[in-house]
């Protein structure tokens, strides 16, 4: 049962599966502060390989199972599950969480609603920031991870400021830290040579992403460096797709396809350079990380990335699917080894400054005491 004077916080997500968002989320949860905050976490969908690491840390994990539609039934499970745990916040950490866990609180559910909007979409339809002005009137507070999140917000979904709040994410800078001592061992696994530029990128294999993108620059750069190789780590839909643009690209020996790995703080010690070549981000963690880890990036020119880095300083930025310009930012960097230090000391020491987790979680800590304190007796 939980202490009187702590409070209970119930995360609602799709799903655990090893994702930017699950990894914040289980980031967040496991850092909060255990004499005042009590944990749990509720998804939509089981079997996440994420829930074992929270089980581990005595977080427990709640499984809603969704049916596929408009689920009516999910409210009712998830405002039971709230009342039996005695949440006094929900927090909800994507669209769909955000709507069931409004109609959670609103149709009989224990707390308040919290909800973190992690990306911006661009051109989304006008429905969807009705919706999202609609059920901003049932949430405490709105919290958005980028600038441009939270400028979208304020502008087509018209939330109010007293709602509204600016809150970048924040990474465990201790561990993912540049490594020397691990770098020569990681690269031996992958069969990297000492003299391979490594250009990598972390995240789930999906369409956002544009990881094709990546490819088609990689294998342009190659012709002009061929000691440059290519790891990409993570799973997805897109794989298959991803496999063929190589195939199709003639880079198979040049190319590794990681998978789903959790050593991702060793993994980027193997790497040169990080790339990040999505259509449209909020604040990437996998950016915030490799940054973290001292790499120099290349990254699109779209959400949060734009807040993140310092174009010329701590890496470089490119128009979104340009091939060309991504090209010419992987060649300029894989031949100068002193531009690559000088920006990824750069990329390191942004994120010491703006993006430790320890300020986000007493930022957060600050929003669930403001939003639990009118229930207080």
């Amino acid at each position: 049962m939980t202490a009187p004077n702590r409070k209970t916080i119930l995360f609602v997500n799709h799903s655990l599966a090893m994702g930017g968002i699950e990894r914040m989320i289980c980031d967040f949860a496991e850092s909060l502060p255990e004499d005042e905050f009590d944990v749990h976490a509720a998804v939509f969908e089981a079997g996440g390989v994420l829930e074992q690491r929270l089980e581990a840390a005595g977080i427990a994990v709640y499984h809603l199972d969704k049916k596929e539609g408009l689920d009516y039934g999910l409210v009712r499970r998830l405002a039971a599950l709230s009342r039996m745990i005695g949440a006094d916040v929900i927090h909800s950490n994507n669209y769909s969480a955000w709507l069931y866990s409004v109609l959670a609180t609103r149709l009989g559910g224990a707390g308040v609603c919290v909800h973190t909007e992690h990306s911006s979409v661009e051109g989304s339809e006008r429905r969807r920031y009705l919706l999202e002005w609609l059920l901003s009137h049932g949430t405490h507070s709105v919290i958005a991870v980028s600038e441009k999140v939270r400028d979208n917000l304020a502008r087509r979904a018209r939330i109010s400021e007293r709602r509204l709040h600016y809150i970048p994410n924040g990474i465990d800078t201790a561990r993912f830290a540049p490594l020397p001592e691990v770098r020569e061992a990681v690269r031996s696994r992958f069969g990297l040579a000492a003299g391979d530029v490594v250009v990598g990128a972390v995240g789930r294999l999906v369409p956002v992403k544009n990881h094709r993108l990546l490819v088609e620059a990689f294998a342009r750069a190659h012709r002009h460096c061929d000691r440059l190789r290519l790891l990409l780590v993570g799973e997805g839909p897109e794989r298959e797709a991803i496999e063929a643009s190589i195939a199709e690209q003639g880079m198979g020996g040049q190319v590794i396809l990681a998978g789903e790995r959790q050593d991702i703080d060793s993994v980027l010690n193997a790497m040169d350079i990080y790339v990040l070549s999505s259509f449209s981000e909020g604040m990437s963690l996998s950016l915030l990380e490799a940054m973290s880890a001292g790499l120099p990036v290349v990254a699109t020119a779209v959400g949060g990335n734009v807040d993140l880095v310092d174009d010329g300083v701590s890496g470089l930025l490119v128009p979104s699917a340009d091939a060309a310009s991504m090209q010419q930012a992987l060649v300029d960097l894989a031949a100068d080894a002193e531009m690559r230090t000088r920006m990824g000391q750069a990329s390191r020491e942004i994120v010491l400054a703006r993006y430790s987790r320890d300020a986000m979680i007493g930022r957060y800590s600050d929003i669930y005491r403001r939003a639990t304190a009118r229930h207080d007796p």
